[in-house]
């Protein structure tokens, strides 16, 4: 799964927001799983 810094970096989101952290994080491995199957 990606690094919550790379998603940040991409998404352009300031790396010391923490606000969306738990969202941005079942995003990314919701699209890993969606890329898997």
């Amino acid at each position: 799964m990606l690094e919550l810094v790379v998603v940040k970096q991409h998404c352009r989101i300031d790396t010391d927001f923490t606000g969306d952290d738990a969202l941005l994080e079942i995003y990314s491995g919701a699209a890993a799983r969606y890329v898997q199957t």
